[in-house]
């Protein structure tokens, strides 16, 4: 069982306010044991196209920190509802997700930006203030695959379908409809998308405010794989917290085999991208929380075998900067990073004496994936994009892992102290 806990909040046009109500929110959940916590769409503003931008916030602003404070303090998954951001002047409707520990783990940022004109109901333009990005999110969690996707997305739903095809057993909108599509849509789309796809789907709105422009049909709700409502509020504030149990996504399929019956012989969906293609490409900044990930899970299991390599951990602005500079490599396999690696070209590093090589560094595998031949194909896919001379090290007392280098052509070259404890250098031509 995974608790649930949901944040049906008013918003108001004072930003600091809405910060402590989302506060005040979150700690009620924790109160009642919640494992995960969600914020509805645009929590720490009035959702008013003309005030996105004057709202707006770039991430690690201050409704960046207290998410990510609050998270850590509490020790849960966040689902940090939605913020207008702002970048390179630009502003986005985005949701930032963060971990136990305080980490942004994901984000999501509006794909399907909500410009209506209703014959007798709402008119609205997102698209006046708003700027539609492209990227589908599914993290990982502790307890399974999530998906997030912000209101006007969960309309279509190939991006649900692709969630769920990237492995999402819970699927959660953060959503502000409103009192034209509230009453015939919300409760409908939920269930369809839950049966559709068989999984948990949940969806988080601002509670409502009669006294604002937009008003919010609120009504959070949560439906089970088989389209059950097991959760569902009125239109008043609520800080509740709901268990619900994953066993039923798998025993659901099994009775009923929607997703795995498909045709794909005859029609399939997939997201029209190359970067998930199975297969080594050269990563970008979406896919920075990914990497962070593999990279913790082999850190785990190096630490469950008494290896200590990497026992510091990783900053992940500098993983974020490595990829800005295009040194990361990912590896797909089944439309997930499942192992990367990072290249960089003649690095200062005192004890290479040669003046043209690459350093190969933070190569990993999940551990589900090792011992099948998959580091293989990562260190001759970094041999092909490297210079003529190659570098890589590991922990000085993994003999396994010196092996596996030697049986690949590298050539060991010495140990070299880094602070208290050794790496094993070793180089190719």
């Amino acid at each position: 069982m995974v608790k649930i806990g949901i944040v049906q909040m008013k918003t108001c046009e004072n930003k600091e306010a809405n910060i402590t109500k989302a506060k005040t929110g979150i700690e009620e959940c924790v109160k009642k044991g919640a494992e995960i916590v969600i914020l509805p769409e645009i929590f720490n503003a009035p959702y008013e196209t003309k005030k996105f931008r004057e709202y707006s916030e770039p991430k690690n602003g201050k409704t960046w920190t207290f998410l990510s404070n609050i998270a850590k303090e509490s020790k849960i998954i966040l689902i940090g509802g939605s913020i207008p951001e702002i970048e390179n002047n630009k502003i986005y409707n985005t949701s930032f997700i963060f971990n136990s520990e305080g980490n942004q783990i994901s984000f999501h940022r509006k794909m399907h930006l909500f410009d209506i004109d209703i014959k007798g109901g709402q008119s609205f333009k997102e698209s006046e203030s708003l700027t539609a990005r492209n990227s589908i999110c599914v993290f990982n969690t502790p307890f399974c695959k999530i998906g997030v996707c912000i209101c006007f997305d969960f309309r279509f739903p190939e991006l649900s379908r692709l969630m769920v095809l990237q492995g999402a057993k819970i699927i959660i909108v953060l959503a502000a409809f409103n009192m034209t599509t509230g009453p015939p849509h919300w409760e409908l789309m939920f269930k369809q998308r839950a049966i559709d796809n068989q999984c948990f789907t949940i969806g988080v709105a601002p509670a409502r405010n009669m006294e604002s422009s937009y008003i919010s049909y609120a009504n959070s709700i949560i439906v089970n794989p088989w389209g059950n409502v097991i959760y569902k509020a009125n239109e008043k504030e609520c800080f509740d917290v709901i268990d619900i149990d994953l066993n039923e996504v798998e025993n659901i399929r099994k009775q009923l085999p929607l997703i795995s019956a498909r045709r794909c012989d005859v029609y399939t969906i997939k997201e029209n991208k190359e970067r998930n293609k199975n297969g080594i490409i050269l990563a970008n900044q979406d896919n920075i929380y990914e990497i962070y990930y593999v990279l913790n899970k082999a850190k785990e299991e190096l630490n469950r075998k008494g290896i200590e390599q990497w026992k510091e951990g990783w900053d992940i602005n500098d993983l974020k900067q490595k990829c800005k500079k295009g040194l990361f490599y990912v590896y797909y396999y089944e439309r997930n990073i499942i192992g990367c690696y990072c290249l960089e070209k003649n690095p200062d590093i005192e004890w290479i004496e040669d003046k043209d090589f690459t350093y190969l560094s933070l190569l990993c595998l999940l551990p589900d994936y090792q011992g099948k031949g998959l580091g293989k194909i990562l260190i001759q896919n970094a041999i092909e994009n490297s210079s003529k001379i190659i570098y890589l090290d590991c922990w000085a007392g993994n003999d396994k892992l010196k092996t596996f280098y030697e049986s690949n052509g590298f050539n060991y070259l010495k140990d070299v102290k880094e602070k208290d404890y050794f790496i094993s250098i070793f180089k190719k031509e």
